[in-house]
């Protein structure tokens, strides 16, 4: 996970995964027969990660979604189909947020 700007200390994070990490493999290194033993290492892997998602809360689940804008088409610019300048406030464009069209290039027709 890459750490966040807001981190207060990254040490202290790798430090607590580190951890974390060292009480899993001795969880599985112990036999069977060491019950006791395991139910306390599991309850400590619990309170390191406790405080680690404390810390470092996660991630909303599922995908972010990102707002963007497109440039406006204001003023003067050119047809998208034919190329030609096209005067915005005309009452034969067509427009969308980016682009401009001759209401006439849009049927097929010859502009005029």
């Amino acid at each position: 996970m890459a750490p966040k700007p807001l981190d207060p200390n990254l040490h202290f994070l790798a430090d607590l995964a580190d951890h974390a990490h060292k009480l899993i493999d001795e969880f599985h290194s112990l036999p069977a027969s060491e019950r006791e033993r395991s139910m306390d290492l599991l309850a400590e892997v619990q309170l390191v990660l406790s405080e680690f998602r404390r810390l470092r809360p996660p991630e909303p689940f599922g995908s972010v979604r990102t707002f963007r804008t497109s440039r406006m088409v204001t003023a003067r610019q050119s047809c998208e189909i034919c190329g030609k300048p096209v005067d915005v406030g005309a009452a034969d464009v067509a427009r969308t947020m980016s682009s401009v069209y001759h209401l006439a290039c849009l049927e097929g027709r010859e502009p005029s």
